[in-house]
């Protein structure tokens, strides 16, 4: 059945931030990943439910003292998101110095302030987010979130994501050193965490994107370069702020798929362009393979831990 395929990290990638006159900290961090400007954490971690929508991670954070609000928790978003009515709601004052430029067809996001979010025993202290109609990428779905929580956020801490037991853990810490068959790293000026994977043989690189439901997704000219074991049949459409909906095909690969010393246990690929802005398109790892994991980040360091 076809459907319409969304990553919420690619919408929000669309979002240029121009700092005006933030606070020093804000102007180290402006360019590429918001982290909260203090993280308070118990020193054995918080453990926090994992809820889900639609295969996202979802967990329950109250803003000050309402709440609790359901947002995603996503890696492939580069700042938090809160919906345009919660915003409205909340009466969430506009961050101060800082503005977006365009977010698709010209419009701008309004960039809001977070004084303090706080997910069970953490607390979040100076966290900005953009205000955006999520509703109507939701489609007014039942239960939908009310909000995108950027993985950035924690930056610091260690975060994971164990989705057989339905469990996401913010813990003090540090990821040992890259070894490439289960601890990766990925560049100081990449602006989402990335992780290399083989494609019958083909290397790449891809997103870790917690707030894509898909498996591995790869642009479209792969298409041209890899062996294919069945031929491509479109299964839906991708649209992404201030571009034309794109094809979303799928085929299966004449080959493995492998992350460090890991083969996927699937061969399919959906392949279509996902582009931020004026940005190539890129690959992501979303939820439909992620979750036959243990996902760890550790943003600080810049570095992914895979387990079964």
């Amino acid at each position: 059945m076809s459907r319409i395929h969304w990553t919420v990290g690619a919408v929000v990638a669309s979002i240029l931030f121009v700092v005006l006159a933030a606070p020093r900290w804000h102007q180290r961090r402006m360019a590429a990943s918001p982290a909260a400007r203090s993280v308070q954490v118990p020193s054995g971690g918080v453990a926090l439910p994992m809820e889900s929508f639609g295969g996202r991670p979802v967990v329950a954070l109250k803003i000050g003292e309402r709440g609790p609000y359901r947002f995603i928790l996503d890696t492939g978003a580069h700042v938090s998101v809160v919906d345009t009515s919660l915003a409205r709601e909340l009466s969430l004052p506009l961050a101060p110095g800082v503005r977006a430029g365009a977010v698709g067809e010209g419009k701008a996001a309004d960039i809001v302030w977070l004084e303090n979010l706080r997910l069970g025993g953490l607390t979040a202290s100076g966290v900005i987010a953009a205000a955006l109609p999520l509703q109507a990428l939701f489609q007014t779905a039942r239960e939908a979130p009310r909000g995108v929580l950027s993985a950035s956020t924690f930056s610091g801490q260690l975060l994971t994501f164990d989705y057989a037991r339905r469990t996401i853990t913010i813990r003090p810490g540090e990821l040992p050193t890259p070894d490439s068959t289960e601890v990766f790293a990925y560049g100081a000026t990449e602006p989402l965490p990335s992780l290399p994977v083989r494609v019958a043989g083909f290397a790449t690189r891809v997103h870790l994107d917690t707030g894509s439901a898909d498996g591995l997704t790869l642009p479209r000219r792969w298409l041209d370069e890899l062996p294919l074991a069945t031929a491509p049949i479109v299964v839906g459409k991708r649209r992404t702020p201030g571009h034309e909906p794109t094809t979303v095909e799928r085929a299966e690969v004449d080959g493995r798929l492998q992350i460090g010393r890991f083969t996927l246990d699937s061969t399919a690929v959906l392949f279509g362009d996902i582009q931020a802005g004026n940005l190539e398109p890129t690959g992501s790892l979303g939820g439909d393979v992620l979750r036959s994991f243990v996902v760890t980040l550790d943003a600080a360091n810049r570095r992914i831990r895979l387990a079964r």
